[in-house]
């Protein structure tokens, strides 16, 4: 199979002319095989209007199961998934409708901002750093999924190695099927055990999201470097046919979580987890790239006489982006990734600038088009009513822990979408954003005071809304509701 190199990956990267493909029959484990009506409904009890965009993304998500279905393996390596481009305000839901796309299909999912990359060789995160982000998303899913198939056996073994721990104190003659009883049922939570316990890690390498990995590291080094760690770690705890386990002392209720968790890693066989989030990935990842819009508007600035640094780091990350969004390969410590069914839902405001300022041929990655409105009086009002687990019934769930019934009347929630509507108007439009900021100013002296107010109702009317932000409505600098 001829290889070529992965324009804009790094150097150690390369990408065939004829991918090989995942084996067929992955499947999420949300509900991926949803109709798109069923999609938009499921998308409907979280978000307000932008019909067009939740068509577009319950259309993305039923091509991939159309794609599962064919039959014709040289068919199927020909077919795209159709990447997404949504432009629309703050706050009008973008983010919003492309994480509950990934929730209801199972995907691995990851929310970058394009504008934290930067052309391969410039010190910072290059682009592929996302698939390698991504990779860690799906791993992480698959061990706790694999940690919920293997719970039950893990807390068998996990009891019985405290059985055996207990019975040689000889606390009891009472026999060990009477022991492991007590245990289960939380009667010896209170006895102290002495458990050996291997030192906590990670399984999964640090991501380039955390500051202190924005150099990104070649895989090869990465082993080498870890293999430097277990060497330097063997040397400083004595040599390396010592363990690095440490006996601790603590009660029965502390030391079995930890044992069920050593246990189901003992359990849990890490290739086949490798192996199955890989596959995920190819197959049903979801990159959400925000901000896209800022990549343009540096190029737009320039080509007026703006910052000429600003137009290259931008036009660099674009043509990163090219080779992602087209499909190549990329190495992550796992192994080869392939991105050509990796779904990409590229999102800004294009505030001042168009999605045709893009490089042209990154528009042809991204195909599909949705414009999203920006929300209004009426839209917030919905939002605060109609959508599930909404703010106002956060809000409420929140002081119920103290002991406050706190409601709010229809008017009092048409009062607050409507000062939404006018502090957006009047200050930076940040769209539904800018509710949860009004509610908490609405319920700062309820929240303050909640401890001492346990069996109250507290009933928010209109009036008390006005009230309490009527100084804010007069002032003409309304500052304080930018967030």
């Amino acid at each position: 199979m001829m290889l070529r190199r992965c324009v804009g990956i790094r150097r150690f990267s390369s990408v065939a002319t004829d991918l090989p493909l995942a084996p067929v029959g992955t499947i999420p484990r949300g509900d991926a095989d949803r109709i798109p009506e069923d999609v938009v409904r499921a998308l409907d009890k979280f978000i307000v209007g932008q019909q067009d965009a939740k068509k577009a993304v319950a259309v993305a998500l039923r091509t991939r199961w159309r794609h599962r279905q064919l039959q014709s393996d040289a068919l199927r390596a020909e077919i795209s998934p159709m990447n997404i481009l949504m432009s629309g305000p703050t706050g009008s839901g973008k983010t919003e409708i492309a994480r509950r796309l990934a929730k209801i299909s199972g995907s691995p999912f990851l929310k970058v901002e394009a504008t934290k990359f930067t052309e391969v060789g410039i010190y910072g995160a290059n682009a592929d750093s996302m698939i390698k982000d991504l990779v860690d998303v799906a791993v992480n899913m698959e061990r706790a999924e694999a940690q919920k198939l293997h719970a039950a056996a893990a807390r068998e073994r996990a009891i019985d190695r405290l059985v055996d721990l207990l019975d040689r104190k000889k606390l009891s003659d009472i026999s060990r099927a009477e022991l492991r009883e007590e245990i289960a049922s939380g009667k010896a939570d209170n006895r102290k055990v002495r458990v050996q316990l291997k030192p906590l890690s990670s399984k999964t390498r640090p991501t380039a999201s955390n500051p202190e990995m924005m150099m990104e590291m070649p895989p090869e080094l990465e082993n080498m470097m870890k293999h430097l760690d277990t060497l330097m770690a063997s040397r400083f705890s004595g040599g390396a046919g010592k363990s690095d386990d440490k006996t601790q002392s603590m009660t029965v209720k502390e030391a079995l979580p930890r044992l069920e968790a050593e246990e189901a890693d003992e359990i849990i066989d890490d290739d086949e987890v490798v192996k199955r989030a890989l596959k995920n990935v190819q197959h049903n990842g979801i990159v959400f790239l925000d901000e896209i819009d800022k990549l343009a508007s540096a190029g737009d600035q320039a080509r007026s006489g703006g910052n000429g640094a600003s137009y290259r780091k931008g036009e660099g990350v674009q043509k990163e982006l090219l080779a992602l969004t087209e499909g190549c390969a990329v190495n992550t410590r796992y192994g080869l990734v392939y991105t050509d069914h990796i779904l990409f839902i590229a999102s800004g405001a294009f505030h001042r600038s168009k999605p045709s300022d893009l490089m042209p041929e990154l528009q042809g990655r991204l195909p599909i088009r949705v414009a999203l409105s920006p929300l209004g009086a009426a839209e917030f009002e919905k939002i605060l009513k109609d959508t599930d687990h909404n703010l106002l019934e956060q809000t409420s769930a929140l002081m119920e822990t103290e002991g406050v019934k706190l409601t709010f009347t229809d008017d009092a929630i048409s009062e607050i979408a409507t000062i939404a509507e006018q502090v957006n108007a009047q200050t930076d439009n940040i769209g539904a954003r800018r509710l949860a900021t009004i509610i908490a100013k609405i319920t700062e002296e309820v929240s303050f005071h909640a401890p001492k107010m346990n069996g109250v109702n507290f009933e928010v009317d209109k009036k008390y809304v006005q009230q309490r932000l009527s100084n804010v409505l007069e002032r003409t600098d309304l500052s304080k509701f930018i967030l």
